[in-house]
Parts: C-alpha cells; sequence; structure tokens
C-alpha cells in the first residue's frame, strides 16, 4: 500500500483527522516535487520545517513504518525532527495524585510512559504532584477506571502507564509532574513515539529516554545526565553535569551553556551544534551532518574529539592561549587554521591541505589540549 492509500485508509478508519490527513498529504506532495530535476537556481526541495512542525505538534498517537519513514524522509533532507503523531478523536479528562516527600533524605522517580510525554517543572513546594490527562476513544470511564500506577517503596517512588493489550488503541496518558526541587537522588523518565521535557531540577543520576520523540531539558544539575532519543531532536542548556551523554539517530542535538567533565554527543544525518561549553573532554560526533561549536572554554579543554561525515567541522574557542597538538583530516575538503599559536608542524603544510598534524613547542598531555577532527566532504575550520 502506497502512502497516499494508507493515509486515506487512516481517514476512513478514523485514526486520523480530515486536517491531518491534508497535512500529509500536502507534505508527500512537496516530497515528490523535490524529486523532480531542479533548475539552474532552483534548490532541490522547498519546506517550512518550522512552520510544518508548528501544524503537526498537536498530533499524538504514531501510526505504523509509514509515518516513520515519511519522518525519516523529511529529517534527512532538512535536518529536523519532524515525529508524526496522530490522536484522532479522543476524549479527555485529568487526574490529580499528590505524594509526601520526606522531611529527610531524597527519592528515586521513575516515569513510565508509552504514547504520552512526561514533563517535570520545579516546585517550592515540599508535595510531589502528579497531573496525568487520559486521553481515550470509545471507553466508559468509571471512577475507579485504572489507566496507571503510583507505587511507593523503599524511597523509590514509579509512576507507570498501564500497558493493556486490548486497550492500547483506546487510551493514552500524558503525565506533567511537578517536583521539589532538591528532592531526588535519582530521575528516570522512559516513555514511546512522544516528547519528554524537564527543567530546574537537580539530581544525582538522570536518565531521559524515548523513541521518536524529542527531548528538551535545561537548568538540570547533578553527577550524571543521559538523553537518548531516535529520529528526534535533543536539547540540553544552562545545565551543571559532571558527565554528558547524548545520543539520539536522524535528529539534531544543541548543547549551550554546559559546564561538566566529560562531554559526548551522537546523532546520525544531522547535525550538532554547541555554545558555552565549559568542559575538559568534549566528544561530538555525526554521520551525514556538520559539526558546529562556539566559545568552547579552552582553558579548561584537555582533549577535544570531533568526527563526521559529508559535512563540515567549525571549531571556535573563546580565547585558545595554551599548549595545544592538533591532529587534523578532511578527505575532500580543506583546513582553516586561524588559531593564534606558534605550530610546529609534522609536515610542511599547504594551502589546500587534507591532513594536519602539528603542536606548540612545550605541549604535553599534562599542560595543554589535544584536538582531533575527522570528516569527509567537508571543511575544518579552527579559530
Amino acid at each position: 500500500m502506497d502512502e497516499r492509500k494508507m493515509i486515506l485508509e487512516m481517514l476512513k478508519e478514523g485514526q486520523i483527522t480530515s486536517e491531518e490527513a491534508i497535512r500529509l498529504l500536502d507534505a508527500l506532495g512537496a516530497q515528490d516535487k523535490g524529486k523532480g530535476k531542479p533548475g539552474k537556481h532552483e534548490k532541490l526541495f522547498t519546506f517550512d520545517a518550522d512552520k510544518a512542525k508548528e501544524g503537526w505538534e498537536e498530533v499524538e498517537k504514531t501510526i505504523g513504518g509509514f509515518v516513520s519513514n515519511l519522518a525519516n524522509t523529511v529529517t534527512n533532507i532538512f535536518d529536523e525532527d519532524l515525529v508524526f503523531n496522530f490522536k484522532g478523536a479522543f476524549d479527555s479528562f485529568t487526574r490529580r495524585d499528590e505524594r509526601a516527600m520526606p522531611a529527610e533524605g531524597k527519592v528515586e522517580l521513575e516515569v513510565f510512559n508509552k504514547n504520552g510525554r512526561i514533563e517535570i517543572l520545579p516546585t517550592e513546594e515540599d508535595t510531589l504532584v502528579f497531573e496525568s490527562k487520559v486521553f481515550h476513544k470509545n471507553l466508559e470511564v468509571a471512577e475507579d477506571t485504572r489507566f496507571y500506577d503510583i507505587i511507593e517503596e523503599n524511597g523509590r517512588i514509579v509512576y507507570r502507564a498501564h500497558e493493556n493489550e486490548e486497550l492500547k488503541r483506546k487510551f493514552y496518558v500524558e503525565v506533567k509532574l511537578f517536583v521539589p526541587k532538591e528532592s531526588l537522588s535519582r530521575l528516570e523518565l522512559n516513555t514511546t513515539n512522544a516528547a519528554l521535557s524537564v527543567e530546574g531540577l537537580q539530581a544525582d543520576d538522570i536518565r531521559l529516554i524515548t523513541k521518536n520523540g524529542k527531548i528538551t531539558a535545561k537548568q538540570m544539575y547533578g553527577d550524571r545526565l543521559r538523553m537518548e532519543s531516535s529520529n528526534a531532536r535533543l536539547e540540553l542548556a544552562d545545565s551543571q553535569i559532571n558527565q554528558v551523554d547524548l545520543k539520539t539517530s536522524n535528529g539534531k542535538v544543541t548543547l549551550e551553556e554546559i559546564e561538566a567533565d566529560s562531554i559526548v554527543v551522537n546523532t546520525s544525518n544531522a547535525r550538532i551544534e554547541t555554545a558555552k561549553l565549559h568542559a575538559e573532554s568534549i566528544s561530538l560526533s555525526t554521520s551525514n551532518g556538520t559539526v558546529i561549536s562556539t566559545d568552547i572554554a579552552s582553558e579548561r579543554l584537555e582533549e577535544g574529539h570531533f568526527t563526521c561525515t559529508n559535512g563540515k567541522i567549525e571549531l571556535a574557542f573563546d580565547d585558545m592561549n595554551k599548549e595545544a597538538e592538533l591532529d587534523l583530516h578532511t578527505s575532500m575538503g580543506n583546513i582553516d587554521l586561524q588559531l593564534p599559536l606558534a605550530l610546529l608542524y609534522e609536515s610542511n603544510p599547504s594551502q589546500n591541505a587534507k591532513s594536519v598534524k602539528a603542536h606548540t613547542e612545550n605541549y604535553s598531555p599534562e599542560n595543554g589540549v589535544s584536538i582531533f577532527a575527522r570528516t569527509s566532504n567537508g571543511n575544518i575550520t579552527l579559530r
């Protein structure tokens, strides 16, 4: 079944609305136009990704592999995260649950959901609040109908949406939590086909995991942070975390104003953009995308590892005034060094050099910074 027939079949079955069907058909039409041969001054494809996301962000239930393939196609072309979700004609209601936090000590909080977003906001209160918005279709909902459980045991609070095979297409839950700022020792959020959003929390161990959903985190404080998704964007800002580990595929990654000991970022078919990273070790890796990092704090940096394919690498340091070692290579591009350093080259550099190995006179691993950069089909620029 081709994409258009599948859209019409979904519309016929009531899985999507007519408006949602029109949007998808429009997207497919634009995609088909992009397959034609472009003119001399034409772009291969024109599409306003931001407007498309604004129109689609209210559509919530993901439907099968077709949508995933379409999302991947648009993601790869535009370096944007477009996750298609379909809500259809769902009724909804909200339930509120509260849990008192201990006067002393911290708790572990785990939230497991499916096909529904999770959002966490900080509160100055000493009570943990769950606001569960239940979307349901063709269900007779009684007062005691259970869509989720909240379990407390041994300093651990677990929120888990029910996974009922008979009802899985008839309801899903979106949960918003208001969490006391410094009450957690560990936080884990886990969902699928939906976004995660966290703001203003502190915990030793933080894990944010979803599939086909965007993850946004800001003003986070702790020892370890792991963010993991697929086919979607990751965003982290204004945070102090010792170990940062971000992983996605087919999705852009952005970081801004991060203080850490170690920062590791991996994605594919998308770019990585960072600004104002303060870390001892930075590793940014992607394929079929670019790596752009500005205002890197060189005074703290000891090791930088930057790799990509089919894209450029641009690194800008705030004030590079320390001993350094460079190991740079591109297979189909040029290397442009604008650093204010007196370098000793292992081989004589040329204007169109593909490789550069060099170091300052007094460099050693103990007193300097090592920069490793590799790409193909792109330039490498350091300034």
